[in-house]
């Protein structure tokens, strides 16, 4: 009888010793469940704020590119390395952004005296201010190569940038020359109305003579034509397949948009390219229309 009892106590021990385990098992996997899963959501969650935020990053970063890359593609420039102060010159119309003059002497002893020059017209309209902005973007790259060729000790591109002023009643017009090696020059020209506060464009000018964009190219292309062949004809060029190639850099720059201002005589003056037999393949020269 004892020792039923006895068996029977061994047998609820083991009993509730293994209920004891099984429970404690029970809770510590769903414990251990439990970790797993928020361990888990706490990675989905990171992964997720990662994923937004290097999202974000690249939108913000592509949108201040874009910003950078539209502002430098604008045509603007910098003009921050130029010191450019607004002056007053003799003529009340004309004002100056920029005089600079010096001496220098290039890495390899050349020697020369520069004048760089920026012309502004002296007036307030939302017009007036384009076209002076347009020729300080004209000018700024320019005059800064040739700082940076100074700075670098490189020889000098042009030594000048200057301008003359023509008027022509209340129309007044700004002529830029820039003068390079082997006599050739570049030009700017730009015209402004002061009576009514206008930029007067080259379709504008032509109109004022009585001719359409087109006709001026027309006749142009002409001048050219009649003024090259009496050098043609002493250089011996006779065929027409060297003609055309001597003329075709030079009706290709014939345009609209040449170079033309109003002289105070109230004649149509245009900066046209002749063709050249030696040089460069053609040269701007004044001729009147």
């Amino acid at each position: 009888m004892r020792k039923l009892t006895l068996l029977i106590s061994i047998v609820l021990v083991v009993a509730l010793t293994g209920c004891g385990k099984s429970e404690k098992n029970e809770k510590s996997e769903q414990t251990n469940k439990t970790t797993v899963e928020d361990i888990s959501d706490e990675e989905s969650s990171t992964e997720e704020v990662t994923e937004n935020t290097t999202q974000e990053e690249v939108e913000k970063t592509t949108e201040e590119t874009t910003e950078s890359i539209s502002s430098e593609a604008s045509g603007s420039t910098s003009s921050q390395t130029l010191p450019l102060e607004l002056e007053a010159t003799d003529n009340p119309h004309i004002m100056e952004l920029l005089n600079m003059s010096g001496s220098y002497t290039d890495s390899v002893g050349n020697e020369g005296t520069y004048c760089y020059k920026m012309p502004q017209f002296n007036a307030e309209s939302d017009s007036a201010k384009a076209l002076n902005k347009k020729i300080e973007n004209d000018l700024s790259l320019l005059i800064e190569n040739e700082i940076f060729n100074m700075e670098g000790g490189f020889s000098l591109t042009s030594y000048s940038i200057d301008y003359e002023v023509f008027e022509y009643g209340d129309i007044v017009a700004i002529v830029v020359t820039v003068p390079y090696d082997n006599d050739y020059k570049n030009y700017y020209a730009y015209t402004y109305d002061f009576v009514n506060d206008i930029e007067l464009t080259n379709a504008d000018l032509l109109a004022m003579n009585g001719m359409t964009e087109e006709e001026f190219v027309e006749e142009a292309i002409t001048l050219e034509e009649d003024e090259f062949m009496p050098m043609a004809n002493q250089m011996g060029i006779d065929s027409e397949e060297d003609i055309d190639m001597y003329l075709e850099d030079a009706r290709e720059a014939t345009t609209a948009e040449l170079p033309m201002y109003y002289d105070e005589n109230g004649v149509l003056n245009v900066y046209v390219p002749i063709p050249s037999v030696a040089g460069a393949a053609f040269y701007y020269q004044l001729r009147q229309f």
